[in-house]
């Protein structure tokens, strides 16, 4: 939430900006020796928060471009279920090549607990699920959960 606490007659305006930044005190390039606002570090659009844990998408994405040789890289799919009291994840795949869909679903399970340290039904992708990812931009996440 950013604010201007310099303007005495202006009202007091807050604007929710979902970026993650901080105030800086140290002096700009041009001179000036006012606190700013720093550089944004990331937008808190990309951090998912389930079961008290923070998620970062990219890292989610690295972790899933890890396991390139068993899943396809591209077409896979994280969800997020349920409510407060019942959150589930679930994570979708497109196996890779000679890999059976029951050894990439066990790896890629084996893979998000030790990197995310979830644990995620896995199942695998279908020619439906295809269809309708080349009828649109693909969501890699998606959070159905009815409250947080």
């Amino acid at each position: 939430m950013l604010t201007t606490l310099e303007r005495c007659a202006s009202p007091v305006i807050r604007y929710r900006t979902g970026d993650i930044t901080h105030l800086t005190r140290e002096p700009c390039d041009c001179g000036r020796t006012l606190p700013r606002i720093a550089q944004v570090k990331k937008r808190l659009t990309e951090t998912i928060f389930y079961k008290g844990l923070k998620l970062e998408r990219e890292y989610v994405r690295a972790l899933m471009e890890t396991l390139g040789e068993i899943v396809h890289p591209y077409f896979w799919k994280m969800e997020f279920l349920g409510g407060m009291e019942n959150q589930s994840a679930r994570v979708t795949v497109l196996p890779r090549g000679a890999v059976s869909s029951a050894e990439a679903e066990s790896r890629v399970a084996d893979a998000v607990l030790k990197g995310i340290g979830i644990h995620a039904e896995v199942a695998s992708m279908t020619r439906h699920d295809l269809q309708a990812m080349e009828k649109g931009k693909f969501k890699h996440f998606d959070d159905r959960r009815t409250s947080i």
